[in-house]
């Protein structure tokens, strides 16, 4: 017994020297921030949030170096704890009562319980749901913008709950007390850069949900709206050296918002003129990406390069090389992800659910992606699409192309569903609740969707894998008179809306809006609310193709005569 008690007092010395370092660099970094030259105007500024963060850090501290009964902590003083039951109760007079008579309880942290740690008073009465009580402590001079060890304020907390409270009361007077941090692009944020409105993802009710983003929610958001000034442009990515020059045949705008997720796994690429393959070449493509980011940013970062690499000695596209080039993009796209080594599986022995020894894999990076590309060259159209994301063509008023989806359809394709189905079975795979699984076992991984770039689980017989990456290829002549464009979207979008109604969305809007990138954020805002998913598109907008004029005779001339 004697043995065990000195060895605890030498693990308690030991944290109380590291509480008390923690404590002296919190100071340090205090005093730097109160030293700082230009002083933090915004509170969205990292430098604000840091400096809360560190201020309850430093406070929560002090009071672990204190003992258990003077600690400045409402979990375990007698006063804190009829404190924290008045505001539990909307107790307006006792909250005034107590902090009359003990001032100091105001500043009291919770410090014993795992899932409050670090918060104020303000933050329980935010996730008790008691607008008065809230009401009395801000009357009480207290902080709204006051954090947690995370950068968390009460705002973000009452955004998470799923506790039966008056989400919208409590929501309303926590935006009222802080005019200098209301929704949008000053939204309060924590420590990780996310805001209120995207601590609404925890909400499981679909109904609570959208109730707390129509309070919280502000286009330019920049957990779920943020507002980009600069288009991700492949050909602007590209470190080629190559000249870009001439006019396009087609205008693009995009937008890709996380929406109601916490993260963004989706990647948009756009470009006009690329890598001086030739002046009327524009790709685009929507990767829509699952089980994380990973194969959704590689396709990003790879389709460029790869684009340039086949296309850069065809000096005219065909329909039928048009085509080649998008089968052999896709290819060298899946070949790519398999053989990158954060991609590649590896094996390890496992048991059955009847205790037999199997053996199964893994990778470092599990995640897939779906994939919708399209081409445009002066004549030619080329979609391929690989997975649920789904491109549509528009000629004139008509929807004249929409590529099909690789998961079960809601109706139609029939024919289709059920040879995928088929081939899914003979891989050993399976298919049930719409849904595609890894094996025959009900409890096996799942997706989607039946093909997908990736997911090398689901490919450990390359011959006939369970997911496929095998993409549909289609290609079009571009009308020489009307005026066509085209869409690129993941399912976030097409849970929404259909072909047929975005298209009718969109003849509405395009001749109102001269900017295409705020067309597709119109779309893209209207969709979220009720997807639930991160919501991407392109839309773009292709020129009649109409004998050339004299501009762009001269055009080609001083590009001959290396001029431009």
């Amino acid at each position: 017994m004697v043995e065990y008690l000195l060895k605890r007092v030498a693990q308690l010395k030991r944290v109380n020297d590291q509480l008390a370092g923690q404590l002296e660099a919190c100071n340090r970094q205090i005093e730097n921030l109160t030293l700082a030259q230009e002083p933090v105007q915004q509170i969205n500024d990292v430098g604000c949030t840091s400096d809360r963060i560190v201020r309850t850090a430093a406070f929560v501290a002090k009071a672990l170096l204190k003992e258990r009964g003077s600690a400045p902590c409402f979990d375990s003083s007698e006063l804190g704890k009829k404190i924290v039951r008045a505001i539990k109760k909307g107790e307006v007079d006792q909250i005034h009562r107590l902090a009359e008579q003990k001032p100091e309880l105001l500043q009291y942290r919770s410090l014993l319980k795992v899932d409050t740690f670090g918060m104020s008073l303000l933050h329980i009465a935010a996730l008790s749901g008691k607008s008065e009580s809230i009401q009395a402590l801000l009357s009480l001079k207290m902080d709204p913008l006051d954090t947690d060890l995370i950068g968390r304020t009460p705002l973000h907390v009452v955004a998470a709950s799923n506790d039966s409270i008056d989400l919208k009361e409590v929501i309303r007077a926590l935006i009222e007390a802080t005019p200098q941090a209301q929704p949008g692009e000053n939204a309060p944020r924590d420590a990780s850069g996310v805001t209120p409105a995207g601590y609404t993802s925890h909400i499981k009710l679909r109904n609570r949900k959208h109730d707390a983003l129509k309070l919280l929610h502000k286009d330019g958001d920049p957990s779920i709206s943020p507002v980009r000034s600069l288009r991700k442009s492949v050909s602007k990515r590209a470190n080629t050296g190559v000249r870009f020059s001439g006019p396009t045949t087609c205008d693009y705008g995009w937008c890709s918002l996380p929406g109601l997720r916490v993260n963004n796994e989706d990647t948009v690429v756009s470009g006009s003129n690329l890598y001086g393959i030739n002046r009327d070449i524009s790709l685009y493509a929507v990767f829509d990406g699952h089980g994380g980011d990973g194969a959704s940013k590689y396709c990003e970062e790879q389709i460029g390069p790869l684009f340039a690499e086949l296309s850069r000695s065809i000096e005219d596209f065909s329909p039928d090389v048009l085509g080649s080039v998008l089968s052999e993009l896709i290819t060298k796209l899946e070949d790519g992800i398999r053989s990158n080594d954060d991609f590649k599986l590896f094996s390890f022995d496992s048991t059955d659910g009847d205790g037999r020894m199997i053996k199964k894999f893994n990778a470092k990076d599990s995640s897939g992606t779906t994939a919708i590309i399209a081409v445009t060259t002066k004549t030619l159209i080329g979609f391929a699409n690989v997975g649920d994301s789904r491109g549509i063509l528009v000629t004139g008023n008509e929807l004249t192309f929409a590529t099909m989806d690789h998961k079960e359809p809601l109706e139609g394709n029939s024919g289709f569903w059920e040879a995928e189905c088929n081939r899914i079975s003979q891989s050993g795979g399976s298919t049930r609740n719409k849904r595609v699984y890894l094996n025959k076992d009900e409890s096996s991984k799942h997706l989607a969707m039946s093909r997908a770039l990736g997911d090398l689980e689901y490919k450990q017989n390359s011959v006939n894998p369970v997911v496929s990456s095998e993409p549909d290829v289609t290609i079009f002549s571009r009308d020489s008179d009307q005026e066509q464009f085209m869409v690129l979207a993941c399912d976030g979008i097409w849970d929404v809306v259909s072909s047929e109604q975005l298209k009718i969305k969109l003849l509405a809007m395009i001749p109102h809006k001269k900017d295409l990138d705020d067309v597709s954020r119109s779309i893209a805002l209207e969709c979220m609310f009720e997807s639930e998913d991160n919501v991407s598109l392109v839309v773009v907008k292709l020129k009649p193709m109409v004998q050339k004029n004299l501009l762009n005779d001269l055009n080609d001339a001083f590009i001959d005569l290396d001029l431009i």
